[in-house]
């Protein structure tokens, strides 16, 4: 085999997040916001990055699906993205401001 021949999915051992999609018939978005996800320790999806690069293991991958679908688990977006948002929201410090109260008469 060449090196300008592509090497079949199931025979990679690391997918980036264009092929752990199209191998998984996810969105990209859902595949990047576990990611995302997993760097804050709310999820156990098997990716890491390379730089900015998305790498997902192959094997790790099919195991993890295997479990969301035993769990039944929803992959809706919005609601991935909202746990993304919520986790990384910076943390007000002190006492929050006390609300003025304005009476409109």
């Amino acid at each position: 085999m060449s090196y300008d021949e592509k090497l079949p999915i199931w025979h990679k051992a690391v997918l980036n997040a264009q092929e752990a999609a199209e191998y998984s018939d996810l969105n990209v978005t859902i595949i990047r916001a576990h990611a995302a996800l997993a760097m804050l320790g709310k999820s156990d999806f098997p990716g890491f990055f390379v730089g900015n690069h998305l790498k997902v293991h192959r094997e790790l991958f099919i195991e993890w699906l295997a479990d969301i679908a035993r769990t039944h688990e929803k992959f809706e977006t919005r609601l991935v993205k909202q746990i993304v948002q919520e986790a990384t929201k910076p943390v007000m410090r002190g006492r929050p401001r006390k609300q003025r109260l304005t009476s409109k008469i």
